[in-house]
C-alpha cells in the first residue's frame, strides 16, 4: 500500500510537470501565432504597396512612350 501511494505521489508530480510544461509551450506557441499573423499583414501591406508602385511605374512608362513617339513626329516634321 505504502509503494502505491508513493508511486501515485510520484505520477501525481510527474502530471503536474507535463501539464506545466505543456502550458508553457501553448504560450510560447500562441506568441509566435500572433508574430506570424503580424508579419503575414505586414507583407501583405507591402505586397499592396508594391502593386500600387508596379501600376504607377507602368503608367509612367505608358505616358512615356507617347511623349517619345510624339517628339519624334515633332522631329521627322522638323527635317
Amino acid at each position: 500500500m505504502k509503494f502505491q501511494c508513493s508511486d501515485l505521489k510520484r505520477q501525481r508530480s510527474d502530471l503536474k510537470q507535463q501539464s506545466s510544461r505543456l502550458k508553457q509551450q501553448s504560450s510560447r506557441l500562441k506568441r509566435q501565432s500572433s508574430r506570424l499573423k503580424q508579419q503575414s499583414s505586414h507583407l501583405k501591406r507591402q505586397s499592396s504597396d508594391l502593386k500600387q508602385q508596379s501600376s504607377h511605374l507602368k503608367q509612367q512608362s505608358s505616358r512615356l512612350k507617347q511623349q517619345s513617339s510624339h517628339l519624334k513626329r515633332q522631329n521627322s516634321r522638323l527635317k
